[in-house]
């Protein structure tokens, strides 16, 4: 039985719809008392493709009654369903800036400028120094994180109100930016990372788009000007989408400005009511924005038309940006926000007379034994456009009850022809069984199709490996056949590598197990995993393996 699909729909506009589905409801794990986390207390960051979260206790919203030293803070890392994966005590110094990088290491940016690398399970991997070099004491004041073709790079805003961007924070080459003409501190600014890196800043009611060689003022064109009816207003809050397209701008007014990344075509302009600026404003793909205010119960959406939709929230929240969705996360759940897409709406809108369906609709009497099922199929026009929108569609479903509705019925059309190239079907059955498969609470990977086409399995493959979901991704690498060096053989050499690092199993044993398991696959580099066992003083254990 399918799960009701327009049950979590809200329209916007014109026949225009989002929806906003429940994926888990949050653990949150690993509590001293058991009973959950209040986000209230909490700043939180999730990884983008359904990654980890990673939060710390905001100490700026807790009340002391004692004036002892504050104990030392704690990250704590998530998977996407709230179980606790690590812990780790924050010794070092002023914490500026808390972020995911591309393969999902924890960056975290000190206020001396320098970068600690932490791995999912919570072990320092690499301390960055970024500032040794500017030959100046200036600390970071702020600082952003951002993705590149090349890698993660960080952006900081110093003290001294200058720019200083590192595109690929493993190198650490640091590049000081143009410096913005006029005094006085900026009043938001974002990172443009398209095909080259750009900073957007806003300071007294200008915009500028700054690099390393040059400064210059855009002008938004915004419909109501400042009190005196020529000043713009001043820009509290700069969002930029993740492909550096598309731009939003909030005000000291209470708007929200719409329009592309180069400001010169305005998509909107809404007055929200609220003056005060909003702790988040993500992009929602590209088809608009989320707005996240700290004190104000709501969520509020608004397209590239300026349509607007309100949620009431009961409690607080934290959204985290994809490349087709928005990830909202709360004390109790954890939904995803997107637009609706073409297929879906087409198929399941109500009146909907595309060939999808007609197509769906006609399965339904076919399995239920009526007559109907013939008259239905007479009224489609376009069979195998009927197939491949209930394919697509399928791709976007969250419940497996609606896959399956949706792929049975594409299989129901292919019988109506004659010469059909199965691919497209193949590929997607196959992609919905990964899908499923790491949206399971015990993996906790939200992905949609879009973003595992995106990423692509390989990717996932790693990711599984990096939390030793050792099982699953063997299992992914065989039935997609995957060839070497991506399949199979490297699940094994990493199973092997992660023993050894076992230290209490002696190492006669740990032989015999490793050699038992990988003796069947003939692609397996055992000088890797000696190499390993020689790293960690396992002399033995490395003779061994080789010998093997």
């Amino acid at each position: 039985m399918s799960v009701h699909v327009t049950a979590d729909w809200h329209e916007i506009g014109s026949g225009q719809f989002f929806r906003k589905t429940e994926l888990y409801l949050m653990e949150w794990q690993g509590t001293r008392d058991r009973s959950g986390i209040d986000l209230e207390n909490f700043a939180l960051v999730g990884a983008s493709y359904g990654g980890p979260i990673a939060i710390i206790r905001d100490e700026s919203k807790v009340t002391r009654v004692t004036v002892a030293i504050p104990p030392k803070p704690i990250i704590s890392i998530y998977n996407a369903t709230g179980r606790l994966i690590s812990a780790i005590n924050w010794d070092s110094g002023v914490l500026v800036k808390m972020g995911w990088s591309s393969s999902e290491d924890l960056i975290c940016i000190q206020e001396d400028g320098n970068i600690l690398v932490y791995s999912l399970f919570g072990q320092l991997k690499d301390t960055v120094h970024c500032f040794s070099g500017t030959g100046s004491k200036q600390k970071a004041y702020e600082a952003e994180i951002f993705y590149t073709m090349k890698g993660t790079g960080v952006a900081y805003l110093t003290t001294k109100q200058n720019f200083i961007v590192i595109n690929d924070y493993k190198l650490a080459k640091t590049r000081t930016f143009h410096r913005v003409p006029g005094e006085g501190l900026f009043s938001a600014w974002a990172v443009i990372s398209a095909k080259e890196t750009k900073i957007l800043a806003a300071r007294d009611g200008c915009l500028f788009l700054i690099d390393p060689g040059h400064c210059s003022e855009l002008k938004p064109i915004f419909s109501f000007s400042g009190a005196d009816g020529i000043n713009p207003p001043n820009i509290t809050y700069i969002s930029v989408s993740l492909n550096g397209e598309h731009l939003a701008l909030f005000t000291d007014t209470g708007l929200l400005w719409l329009g592309a990344g180069n400001c010169e075509t305005k998509y909107a302009e809404i007055p929200t009511s609220i003056n005060k600026r909003p702790k988040q404003i993500v992009w929602c793909g590209k088809e608009g924005v989320l707005v996240n205010w700290d004190s104000i119960p709501t969520l509020l959406l608004v397209d590239r038309e300026g349509q607007k939709l309100t949620f009431p929230m009961d409690s607080k929240f934290y959204l985290a940006p994809e490349i087709d969705s928005v990830r909202l996360i709360t004390n109790s759940y954890h939904e995803i926000v997107q637009r609706v897409p073409e297929d879906t709406r087409l198929i399941f809108g109500i009146g909907s007379l595309a060939p999808g369906s007609w197509l769906l609709e006609a399965y339904k009497e076919f399995h239920q034994r009526t007559s109907k099922a013939d008259e239905y199929i007479r009224c489609i026009t376009n069979i195998e456009k009927a197939v491949e929108q209930c394919i697509s569609a399928a791709g976007y479903e969250f419940h497996p009850q609606n896959q399956k509705l949706l792929m049975r019925a594409a299989h129901f059309g292919k019988l109506w022809l004659t010469k059909y190239n199965t691919e497209s079907y193949v590929h997607m059955a196959q992609m919905l069984r990964i899908i499923n498969a790491v949206k399971d609470y015990k993996i906790g990977i939200p992905l949609t199709f879009t973003q595992l086409e995106h990423m692509r399995v390989s990717v996932l493959i790693d990711r599984l490996l990096l939390r030793r979901h050792y099982a699953l991704a063997y299992a992914m690498a065989e039935n997609l056949r995957l060839p070497d060096p991506t399949g199979r053989s490297r699940v094994l050499a990493h199973w092997a590598c992660y023993k050894v690092g076992q230290m209490h199993i002696e190492d006669g044993r740990l032989a015999n197990e490793i050699y038992a398991k990988l003796k069947s696959d003939t692609g397996v580099s055992y000088s890797e995993i000696a190499e390993k066992a020689f790293e960690l003083g396992r002399k033995k254990l490395a003779l061994s393996v080789s010998f093997n």
